[in-house]
């Protein structure tokens, strides 16, 4: 997608640039730092968020795929529409395609898309 180095799924989802300013626009947000890691499994397996219940954070995980979705969605438009990489256009589609996710699935998620931009953990916690 970055055109650095070559594709792999490590690179693609978790190394490449524009991956890497997703990641660390999503922990900014979250107010985590440690979210980082170079294996997609441990990735996974490392996204939940502490002080908030196991349901929250199942509901926490759609982020996780709302993120793979648009990573790869976005790599797709790169090599076929010719978008330049932009790890920032990347993380406002995790966050339209998460909050609208989240908010179709679960009737207790009544708040705003502009409040999820603002504090989803606030947003989680108030559903949960």
């Amino acid at each position: 997608m970055c055109e650095t180095n070559d594709e792999s799924i490590s690179h693609l989802f978790l190394t490449c640039r524009v991956a890497n300013t997703t990641w660390k626009m999503c922990g900014a947000c979250i107010e985590v730092q440690s979210i980082y890691h170079n294996i997609t499994k441990d990735k996974f397996l490392g996204f939940e968020l502490l002080g908030l219940s196991r349901k929250c954070n199942c509901v926490w995980m759609i982020v996780w795929v709302a993120f793979i979705w648009n990573i790869w969605t976005y790599r797709n438009n790169i090599i076929f529409r010719n978008l330049k990489p932009n790890g920032v256009k990347v993380f406002t589609f995790v966050q339209i395609k998460s909050w609208a996710w989240i908010t179709r699935k679960y009737t207790k998620a009544m708040f705003s898309y502009f409040d999820w931009c603002l504090n989803p953990i606030t947003c989680l916690k108030y559903m949960c």
